[in-house]
């Protein structure tokens, strides 16, 4: 038996000040506007979890020992588990736009999709020619709740591009496949369905980075736009999803050609599978920012 002494501790996320870390996890157990099944909260303490116990240090797609690169430490923002939206929103807003202003590299942790508002606008302040690339199932383009909820908000999980696309010079949705009727009708009115690229219609990765108008880029994950074979544990689930190895063929050229300034990956319900397949692309994703 392995007494618990001799059992190696992974060095994945340290206990470092900020000045010394390169990036640093945020995360926002958020989960206020959910339409859906909940459980988001309990996401980013669990995706930590498997990075210190379970995720191995030498990524096999990488072929690199990130953690050996990279040093990587943690921070978790508790106290806005009950506040408003707004008010979520602008301490995200601030505490990124810290991290950002630090030069170290932000990743949050979700939490719903609302939490990514106040990154991205933190984001957009430090960098003005700044496209948001957004995997989801859904469109996330509502302008308010009205249609599915008597207590309409503007700032919600399913606004949150709408909110978002005031701030920034483009949003690139990928793998979509659920929109609302008013939803399209707003981006066939703006021109903005022309950046919506369906789950069944991906085409090569090459195609889909050419797209972006910008060098620099905020890339938002919601694990629903993934396979439920791989990530089942989610608020919303939609059938379809796109494949583990698609998804990582589109982040490899997007690290290599773009300047990536911060992502998160969001909607997370913790099942010891989904968090763990999100810790995993947490790590890889940190790994293509860094290990070039």
């Amino acid at each position: 038996m392995v007494r618990e002494e001799d059992m190696k501790t992974s060095e994945i996320i340290r206990n470092l000040p900020l000045g010394e870390a390169d990036a640093v996890l945020l995360g926002v157990p958020y989960q206020k506007t959910v339409s859906g099944e909940k459980g988001t909260a309990k996401a980013p303490m669990a995706i930590c979890q498997q990075l210190k116990e379970q995720v191995e240090e030498f990524d096999f797609l990488l072929k690199r020992r990130i953690c050996g690169e990279v040093k990587i430490t943690e921070g978790h923002m508790d106290i806005l588990t009950n506040v408003e939206p707004w008010e979520m929103v602008e301490h995200i807003f601030q505490e990124t736009s810290f991290i950002l202003n630090h030069k170290k590299f932000p990743v949050v942790l979700g939490g719903e999709h609302t939490v990514s508002l106040g990154a991205i606008r933190a984001a957009a302040l430090k960098f003005p020619d700044l496209t948001v690339v957004q995997f989801d199932a859904h469109a996330d383009m509502r302008e308010n709740t009205g249609d599915y909820e008597e207590a309409s908000q503007k700032i919600a999980h399913s606004t949150v591009m709408f909110q978002a696309s005031m701030a920034v010079r483009q949003i690139l949705q990928i793998g979509i496949r659920s929109m609302s009727e008013g939803e399209y009708a707003f981006l066939n009115d703006t021109g903005m369905i022309k950046n919506v690229i369906p789950a069944n219609s991906l085409g090569n990765p090459e195609d889909i980075v050419d797209r972006i108008q910008s060098r620099n880029v905020y890339l938002t994950v919601d694990v629903d736009v993934l396979s439920g074979a791989d990530f089942p544990g989610t608020g919303t689930f939609e059938p379809g999803g796109i494949s583990w190895d698609k998804f990582i063929d589109i982040a490899k050229l997007l690290f290599q050609r773009k300047n990536v300034v911060s992502f998160d990956v969001v909607e997370v319900i913790p099942d010891r599978k989904t968090e763990y397949s999100a810790a995993k692309l947490v790590y890889n994703l940190i790994g293509r920012k860094f290990c070039k």
